[in-house]
């Protein structure tokens, strides 16, 4: 078993912007499989020779060129679990989405996992600490699930931005308008604490999009950018 290197391989194709991508990024972007980018197999290789998901990260990081780093939340082999509303019962995300329209009422790790240490560092020395964009609960909030993350995010200093994501899906998010988005957001994130939101408004060119029923640029405690 090797931990998730799905969203961590994301990281490291994906942040970088168009006009610094290298060849090697348009490689491991490839998909010889539907859903298996060839980046997961060559990350997951090095973490099996090296033993150290933090080494192989940072092996894969050096020869794209990144110059930023990517850091694993936990090097734990564990997975996420979803509760339907309507249901007592948690399942892992595939079988989720098979029986359940969405978005999941509760998530859970099992087993459970703990913040490595270079991430706590990073978070509560961080300056500034920008959410997403990605799905909800499947990508983001997740994070909070990690032993140690939370306290790590109110013991930081930091500038808190979310970045309300530009579409919704039908299992992560169905429906969802720009305040059901942030009420979810106001659940996790330390008590208080202001936030800046950067918001995409769209202008009907995407599918999906998620609408912005916020009337003006406050909501809460939540401060809201927008896309001219």
């Amino acid at each position: 078993k090797v931990p998730d290197v799905v969203d961590i391989t994301k990281q490291l194709l994906h942040t970088m912007p168009e006009e610094g991508r290298t060849e090697l990024h348009v490689f491991l972007e490839q998909k010889p499989y539907p859903s298996m980018r060839i980046g997961y197999l060559v990350l997951g290789a090095f973490y099996r020779v090296l033993g150290d998901l933090q080494a192989a990260i940072d092996v894969v990081n050096e020869a794209l060129g990144n110059p930023y780093r990517v850091l694993a939340v936990t090097d734990a082999v564990t997975e996420v679990f979803f509760r339907g509303s309507g249901s007592t019962e948690f399942l892992d995300l595939y079988s989720f989405a098979q029986v359940d329209p969405g978005p999941p009422a509760e998530l859970r790790l099992q087993p459970p996992a703990q913040l490595l240490p270079t991430v706590r560092e990073a978070v509560e020395s961080a300056s500034h600490i920008i959410l997403g964009p990605g799905d909800l609960h499947f990508s983001i909030l997740p994070h909070f699930l990690v032993q140690g993350f939370r306290e790590a995010l109110e013991k930081s200093k930091a500038k808190l931005l979310v970045v309300a994501n530009l579409t919704y899906r039908s299992i992560d998010t169905p429906g969802f308008t720009l305040r059901k988005y942030l009420d979810v957001y106001d659940g996790y994130l330390p008590t208080g604490r202001p936030v800046t939101v950067l918001m995409n408004q769209g202008g009907g060119e995407v599918e999906s999009a998620l609408s912005d029923d916020v009337s003006g640029s406050e909501y809460g405690r939540f401060s809201i950018i927008r896309s001219l």
